[in-house]
């Protein structure tokens, strides 16, 4: 992604679910935070979040915000390739399972400070830093 794209584009995309399967899954223990706010409740044909999809594909990007989070679980970055194809999370944590059991699949490799300003999301923060502060990620 290029500096700032997780920002711009995935971080407010919500996780979808049909409005049948709420009660279900909150009587089962699961989602008990959900709300119409932090996920598209559909309902047939409908959704029923206020204001609707926050981008025409936000199923899709939320799907591509899970894997960076999975891919996350990596413990350090990864300078890969990533493709998912009807990928999930399952499938993301077999992936990782996979690669770190093959330690000639990957390396430790440490970066140059010039090197580690050119990653994607280098210099991007939340929020701006107030004048006079310094910008910590």
């Amino acid at each position: 992604m290029a500096n700032g794209a997780f920002v711009r584009e995935l971080m407010d995309s919500r996780t979808f679910c049909r409005l049948s399967d709420v009660e279900t899954m909150q009587k089962s223990g699961l989602a008990l935070g959900g709300t119409f706010m932090n996920a598209v409740v559909i309902d047939g044909d409908k959704v029923l979040s206020p204001g609707g999809l926050r981008h025409q594909d936000e199923a899709v990007r939320h799907k591509m915000l899970d894997a960076v989070g999975d891919l996350a679980l990596a413990g350090a970055p990864l300078l890969a390739r990533y493709t998912g194809h009807r990928a999930g999370h399952a499938m993301t944590n077999k992936l990782l399972r996979a690669l770190f059991a093959a330690p000639d699949a990957w390396e430790w490799v440490t970066l140059t400070e010039g090197q580690h300003k050119r990653l994607p999301g280098a210099g991007v923060f939340r929020q701006a830093p107030r004048v006079g502060e310094l910008a910590v990620a």
